[in-house]
């Protein structure tokens, strides 16, 4: 017999948290309130950390964490030994299973960490780098598009599984955003004759190789916010941007926009954010 959705109760469900900001934006003081707020509430709180140093952030916090990294990766010595991508998916599966289920799960951060671990394994299976060498070099970047989208299924179905929120942290990018849907063609000079081409609107995304990878991170999230540091604040704060302005492809599956949006300005605060996600009926 089918479930009914009357009966979730967003203050009870687990969400897909996505928070994309430049480096010294806030975002890991987002996932840190989100540690606090979850200890209080007397959860567990397990985190994936990139590059080791984002650790510093997380400092005297009750939380159990791995570290995703590669200490003999070497391109320029062609030693493309990675462990990353397969710590991640066996710790993933350990958390999943334990008991008592962790209630919150932070990746910080996802590009350096998870998306980082996913390109690594594909460059030691081509074997190379240099993606110019290889027979087909925009293979790596199908492939990689293919995995993450393989990989954001799996870390969405680990937050039903455990009913844990999870909180993705991603550097941002600009880069052409074709599911925006607003093109124009444009004549370029290649190897001595011109060509047309479509460009897209560009967008600020997700740090990630390729065009088609972004499109996954957005499609599983329930909540996309981008962090900003507050010019001029005294003291120093940052804040959430959570509506799309055109360049930044913010938005939420719940309605708690409206709320958000009366804030003459939303901090980056979990519990604060957690306050309006409780309030809708």
């Amino acid at each position: 017999m089918p479930a009914n959705a009357k009966d979730m109760l967003l203050s009870n469900q687990g969400l897909n948290w996505t928070f994309i900001g430049p480096p010294k934006s806030g975002k890991t003081h987002l996932a840190r309130t989100a540690a606090e707020w979850a200890i209080k509430k007397g959860m567990l709180v397990k985190a994936f950390i990139a590059p080791r140093a984002e650790l510093i952030g997380y400092a005297q916090r009750d939380i159990e964490y791995e570290i995703l990294e590669d200490p003999t990766w070497d391109s320029a010595a062609r030693n493309f030994t990675t462990q990353m991508s397969d710590t991640f998916d066996r710790q993933l599966a350990v958390w999943e299973k334990a008991t008592p289920a962790p209630g919150l799960l932070i990746l910080d951060t996802m590009n350096k960490g998870p998306s980082m671990g996913v390109m690594r394994k594909i460059i030691r299976e081509e074997g190379d780098d240099n993606f110019q060498k290889l027979n087909n070099k925009f293979q790596p970047y199908v492939t990689y598009a293919l995995r993450m989208e393989s990989l954001m299924a799996r870390i969405d179905l680990f937050r039903w599984r455990t009913n844990a929120h999870v909180i993705m942290l991603w550097h941002q990018e600009m880069k052409e955003y074709e599911a925006a849907g607003i093109s124009h063609v444009e004549q370029e000079k290649v190897g001595g004759q011109f060509k047309t081409f479509t460009h897209y609107k560009q967008a600020m995304l997700p740090d990630m190789w390729g065009k088609k990878a972004q499109e996954s991170v957005l499609a599983y999230t329930d909540v996309a916010f981008y962090t900003q540091p507050v010019i001029n604040s005294n003291p120093y704060r940052c804040e959430l941007k959570v509506l799309s302005d055109g360049v930044r492809q913010a938005g939420a599956r719940m309605p708690i926009l409206g709320a958000l949006q009366r804030m003459q300005s939303v901090p980056n605060d979990f519990a604060a954010l957690m306050s309006v996600v409780e309030g809708v009926k």
